[in-house]
């Protein structure tokens, strides 16, 4: 009801007769991103506009793009801004009326009644209107909602967890497909205790070099 009344002091105050503001504004945006795209003249109000590697068909006639964003929102896409601004035209009147100031006028322009509190209310001899009883469905209720396919599921590190194995992410050591299989672990285990056998070699004939170079030190 606030909001209302606010929002109709406002429009009240605008300069411009055509669309809001806030639409006018996204017009000055398309126009801007419509620079990248390339347009071509196949007929009358026909287009063709070149974006990188796509080509998409934009007619002027029947306010539409092969995007069909422009359809959708009422609003020219940034193909049809690129084909509009090509013809020389002025991109504010391709927008559709929902966006302009009298329709937002004559929205906002009525007054919501405010309502008196509960104690004030008149009483009745009509029955109460209570909510629906409530019936637990079938099997174990949802704790989480449904989320989408791209969208990132709740209590997984899907994409900061790393492997101990392979070093990669979104998995851990267990469901690693790069881990060794049984055959490579035990030639693992095998070669382990002959490395350290011959390092323990290695080191005890170094010792012996050493007592035998200082007693040799000491007849001298």
């Amino acid at each position: 009801m606030v909001r209302m009344a606010t929002r109709r002091e406002n429009c009240e105050k605008w300069e411009r007769t055509n669309i809001c503001p806030n639409i006018v504004k996204r017009v000055q945006f398309l126009c801007n991103e419509s620079r990248t795209c390339l347009a071509y003249q196949s007929g009358p109000g026909e287009f063709e506009i070149v974006d990188g590697k796509s080509t998409l068909l934009v007619s002027l006639n029947n306010h539409t793009c092969i995007c069909n964003a422009w359809k959708l929102s009422g609003i020219p896409c940034k193909y049809g801004m690129r084909a509009i601004l090509y013809a020389g035209l002025d991109p504010h009147t391709y927008v559709h009326e929902w966006y302009s100031i009298k329709r937002y006028k004559m929205v906002y322009g009525s007054a919501i009644n405010a309502i008196p509190d509960k104690d004030q209310w008149p009483e009745t001899t009509l029955p109460a209107i209570e909510p629906p009883v409530l019936k637990r469905g079938v099997g174990r209720p949802v704790k989480y909602r449904k989320r989408g396919e791209e969208e990132r599921r709740k209590g997984k590190r899907s994409t900061t967890q790393k492997c101990g194995n392979c070093h990669d992410y979104a998995h851990n050591k267990v469901t690693c497909q790069k881990a060794p299989t049984k055959k490579q672990k035990r030639i693992i285990e095998q070669e382990t205790p002959t490395t350290t056998t011959t390092t323990k070699g290695a080191t005890q004939a170094s010792t012996k070099r050493k007592k035998s170079n200082s007693t040799k030190a000491k007849n001298c």
